[in-house]
C-alpha cells in the first residue's frame, strides 16, 4: 500500500477551484435564489417544536435538489468533479478547523442544519 500525497499542485488547483466556487455561490443571483426558497417556505417553521413533520422533510428534500443541481453546476464549470471538491473541503475542514464557507457547504447537506436555518429564519420574521 502507497499512501496517496496529494501534490502541492494539486492542492494549489483545489484551493483556486474552492474560490470559483465561492465567489459564485455569494453571487447576487444565487444569493437572491437562496434568499426567496427561505423566504417562501420558513414560515411553515415558526412553530417548529421537538416533532419535525414531514411537510419538513419535503422542503428539505426540494432544496437539497436545487442545491446539489446548482452547486454540483459550480464545481464543474470551476474546473472539478463534485466528489474530488467534497473529499477536498473536508480534508480542509478537518485539517484547518474553522473556514466558514466549506463548514457551510457541507452543513447545507444536513437537514437538521437546514430546519434550524429556516426555524431561526422564521423566528427573525416573526
Amino acid at each position: 500500500f502507497t499512501p496517496f500525497f496529494p501534490s502541492l499542485s494539486f492542492i494549489d488547483t483545489m484551493e483556486a477551484i474552492v474560490e470559483k466556487v465561492e465567489e459564485t455561490f455569494f453571487s447576487e443571483e444565487y444569493t437572491k435564489e437562496f434568499e426567496a426558497f427561505v423566504e417562501k417556505h420558513c414560515e411553515k417553521f415558526a412553530n417548529q417544536d421537538e416533532e419535525h413533520k414531514l411537510e419538513y422533510t419535503e422542503l428539505y428534500n426540494t432544496f437539497v435538489e436545487l442545491f446539489e443541481k446548482k452547486f454540483e453546476k459550480m464545481i464543474v464549470d470551476a474546473g472539478s468533479t463534485p466528489d474530488a471538491f467534497y473529499e477536498h473541503c473536508r480534508a480542509e475542514v478537518e485539517k484547518e478547523g474553522e473556514h466558514h464557507f466549506l463548514e457551510t457547504i457541507l452543513a447545507l447537506t444536513d437537514y437538521e442544519f437546514f430546519a434550524q436555518v429556516m426555524k431561526d429564519e422564521a423566528s427573525r420574521r416573526g
